[in-house]
């Protein structure tokens, strides 16, 4: 009980951070974003097959292929509270609040109480963990998995017990079954650990115990590994998609001098990322500002020369290693900026944190009390402007932007509620779309049952005569709405209803047939 009370006593400042960081990331979850990402969809449909298969193995090839040990989770929510939006993108949310006391302890264990304090908040109010914080997409388990890791691996180097190496060599096999750049991480600690073992003295104590740790993260990752080397999985399709030597700019550069010069741009492109905005995503929505807002940008760079002037420090070195190496990613692939970076994510939010705790420091031990009070001011302004900015952004800047909106397959998502007032089981759908099809997971997963059919020339057999005998809606997404009149013609006597959005742009219209039977 004392042990218990002292923990409360030395870390109770956790517990506010975190139910802040809880009410931001559930508050009105099911709406904002606006709509239903596809591979948010996917991540829905795939937990359901858990639920009725079990075991689906380590990766699926749905999103252009992903590990799957997110889904489990989000299969076990699923289970215990129902299927729909709101547990579909709760599942990750939670994920994302276990972050925060996770990034925590962290920082605690790796510097002190003030870097802990700042790195969190920073982290809390991040539009960037925020705004994946609350979409279903399954990379935001990686810093998580990230930051547990590392409280095992560092307890273990400080303290040399073996439970402890074991533990964290568990803890980074499961980051495998996170997300696709999360191996970027585990080079990382590989190079941390082999820098060790060269100014180690005792090499022979440190082999046994990093044996312990190879041989539970080979353990862990055993599955894994056995996919991925059956040429059967196809496992590097995914990869062949997005590797930078497919990339038409790429391709059409000279093949010397010309190659070098795009890649070192690519890699300008992927340092300034936290601090320079970029284009605009459309796979997530960002890129429209820096990842960083202005302050924690300005403090990143600042931590980042605190790191390089101590390197020799293995906690320094670690923060810049990662850093550094997450950039891999960005410089061999193309597109997804913000999502194959993740693996720096809360490492840039304690590089952040260490000159605003230089600086708090500095102040509070200052013998004149006025500057004792305008430092902690100062601080508490930093925390609050990060605060405001990063929440006005997001709340009243993306995700209302139409670049999000259309991401999110905002006007789709209308469709889908609008077909819900049909009944099921005497209602068949005639859909017309540029960019849909009917089969789109993102209406697989919010209305499954409800039977249909493409219409449209980009998907499926074009044609505006009914067939069926049933009640019918003919869904029609511009440009088909100009086929209204000509089916109105030939199907007299149905309901018509126009669909726009808040700027009284068209979504959709709809028109529909009572049954002839």
């Amino acid at each position: 009980m004392k042990k218990l009370k002292s923990f409360l006593k030395q870390n109770w400042v956790i517990f506010p951070i975190t139910l802040v960081a809880a009410v931001i990331r559930f508050y009105q979850l099911s709406q904002i974003p606006f709509g239903l990402h596809g591979d948010e969809a996917w991540t829905g449909l795939d937990a359901e097959r858990i639920l009725k298969e079990g075991w689906i193995g380590p990766y699926v090839g749905s999103g252009l292929g992903q590990p799957t040990g997110p889904l489990y989770w989000t299969a076990l929510i699923f289970k215990l509270f129902g299927i729909n939006l709101f547990t579909l993108r709760a599942s990750m949310a939670l994920l994302g609040i276990f972050t925060i006391p996770a990034l925590y302890f962290l920082s605690k264990l790796l510097f002190n109480h003030r870097v802990a304090v700042l790195a969190t908040i920073f982290l809390t109010f991040s539009y960037w963990h925020l705004h994946f914080s609350r979409v279903a997409f399954m990379l935001i388990s990686a810093p998580l998995i990230e930051c547990l890791s590392l409280i095992f691996l560092f307890r273990a180097l400080d303290k040399g017990k073996k439970l402890n190496w074991a533990a964290a060599g568990i803890l980074t096999g499961l980051g495998i079954y996170t997300y696709n750049t999360y191996p970027v991480f585990v080079f990382a600690i590989g190079l941390m650990l082999w820098f060790i073992f060269l100014r180690e003295k005792n090499k022979r104590q440190l082999v046994g115990n990093l044996l312990i740790f190879a041989i539970s993260f080979f353990l862990i990752v055993l599955p894994f590994l056995k996919f991925a080397l059956d040429s059967e999985n196809n496992f590097l399709g995914h990869h062949q998609l997005v590797v930078i030597t497919e990339d038409a700019a790429y391709k059409q550069v000279e093949i010397n001098g010309g190659k070098i010069q795009f890649l070192i741009k690519k890699f300008v492109a992927a340092v300034s990322i936290f601090n320079v905005k970029g284009g605009i995503d459309f796979s997530d929505a960002l890129g429209a500002r820096p990842l960083l807002d202005p302050f924690a940008g300005v403090l990143f760079v600042g931590g980042a020369l605190i790191s390089l002037w101590k390197i020799k420090d293995r906690r320094y070195s670690l923060l810049l290693l990662v850093i550094i190496i997450s950039f891999i990613p960005l410089i061999l692939t193309t597109g997804g900026e913000s999502r194959r970076v993740i693996t720096a994510l809360p490492f840039s939010f304690i590089l952040a944190a260490l000159p605003a705790a230089k600086l708090w420091e500095f102040f509070n031990q200052s013998s004149l009390v006025g500057l004792r009070f305008f430092g902690r001011m100062l601080v508490l302004f930093v925390c609050l402007f990060v605060a405001g900015y990063n929440l006005n952004y997001y709340f009243n800047d993306l995700v209302k932007a139409p670049e999000t909106k259309w991401v999110f397959c905002y006007d789709l998502v209308k469709t889908i509620e609008h077909l819900k007032t049909f009944p099921h089981a005497s209602t068949f759908i005639y859909f017309y779309s540029n960019r849909w099809s009917y089969n789109y997971e993102t209406r697989r997963f919010l209305l499954p049952n409800l039977p249909g059919e493409d219409r449209s020339y980009e998907f499926g057999k074009f044609g505006i005569e009914r067939i069926n005998k049933q009640g019918v809606v003919y869904l029609l997404m511009p440009p088909y709405e100009k086929l209204v009149d000509e089916i109105k013609k030939k199907s007299p006597g149905g309901e018509y209803q126009e669909f726009h959005d808040d700027d009284r742009r068209l979504m959709f219209v709809s028109y529909y047939l009572k049954s002839v039977l």
